[in-house]
C-alpha cells in the first residue's frame, strides 16, 4: 500500500464522507413534505388550526461536532470532485462506504479507492499537459 492510498483510506476519505453527511439539502428519512408536520385535524375547516405556544415546536440543535470531527472543506470539495470521475461502480461503494456508512467487503473497498487513484492520476496528467501545451 501507498502512502497515497493510506491517507485517502484512513484521512481523506473519511473527512470527505463527513461532509456529505453535512449536506443541508438532503431529505429526511421519511421524505415527507415539511408543510403535513403543521397540519392539525382537529383544528378549523382548513385543518390547520390555531397557531398557539402549544402548536409551535421549539427549535433544537445540535450540539457542535467534537475537535476530531473538524470537516477540511476544501479538502472535501477536492475529494468530491475527484469521486465524481471515478467510474460508477467504483464510485457506488465509495459513496456507500464513506458517506452513508454502509458494509462493504475490504476488496470492493480497496478496488474502489484504487480506482480513486487511477481517477486521481489521470487528472493531474491531464492538468500537466494542459500546462505543457500553454507554454
Amino acid at each position: 500500500m501507498t502512502d497515497d492510498f493510506r491517507d485517502l483510506r484512513d484521512r481523506r476519505l473519511p473527512n470527505w464522507g463527513r461532509y456529505a453527511r453535512l449536506d443541508p439539502c438532503k431529505p429526511d428519512s421519511s421524505c415527507a413534505n415539511p408543510l403535513y408536520e403543521q397540519y392539525l385535524p382537529d383544528g378549523d375547516e382548513d385543518g390547520w388550526g390555531e397557531v398557539t405556544t402549544a402548536t409551535i415546536r421549539a427549535i433544537t440543535t445540535a450540539p457542535p461536532p467534537a475537535a476530531q470531527d473538524d470537516i477540511d472543506e476544501h479538502d472535501a470539495e477536492i475529494v468530491d470532485a475527484w469521486i465524481r470521475q471515478t467510474p460508477m461502480p467504483h464510485r457506488a461503494v465509495l459513496i456507500g462506504r464513506y458517506a452513508l456508512r454502509l458494509r462493504f467487503s475490504w476488496l470492493d473497498t480497496d478496488a474502489a479507492i484504487r480506482a480513486l487513484l487511477d481517477a486521481i492520476r489521470a487528472n493531474r496528467e491531464a492538468v500537466a499537459e494542459m500546462h505543457r501545451r500553454l507554454r
